[in-house]
């Protein structure tokens, strides 16, 4: 008999609720700002998050301090978002795990528009 995996993959992430969102905002965001859903976000499984943020610590990204967990508010200002996509490219060239490849792209992507963006960007990674 082949042991059950606990392990999130595309598949079982169907199954899964417990999320976080990343998104860009124009003003800092705290814990307790949004009590509905933050607009144009990027919704992230919670398990996948704390994935990436493992990773990084295990290499000693520094995004790992900027997120450093799926719990709380964090936001990200521009020059941070600079450092942050380079991080995740980095990541994705590191990593053998394709979920995880696809979501730090994804977030990759957002940091990329603050980098961009105007001066009082945030990205913002809002956890539960």
């Amino acid at each position: 008999m082949k042991p059950k995996s606990y392990y999130i993959d595309e598949e079982r992430l169907k199954d899964h609720d417990v999320l976080a969102a990343v998104f860009i905002s124009n003003v800092e965001i705290s814990d307790d700002q949004y009590a509905e859903e933050p607009p144009e976000a990027l919704w992230i499984h919670e398990e996948i998050l704390s994935r990436l943020i493992l990773f990084g610590s295990a290499y000693q990204m520094h995004f790992s301090a900027l997120i450093p967990d799926v719990y709380g508010t964090y936001n990200i200002n521009k020059p941070q978002c600079d450092d942050l996509a380079a991080e995740l490219e980095t990541v994705t060239e590191l990593t053998n795990d394709d979920l995880l490849r696809k979501y730090a792209l994804l977030i990759r992507e957002q940091a990329l528009r603050v980098c961009h963006g105007a001066s009082n960007q945030f990205l913002v990674v809002m956890g539960n």
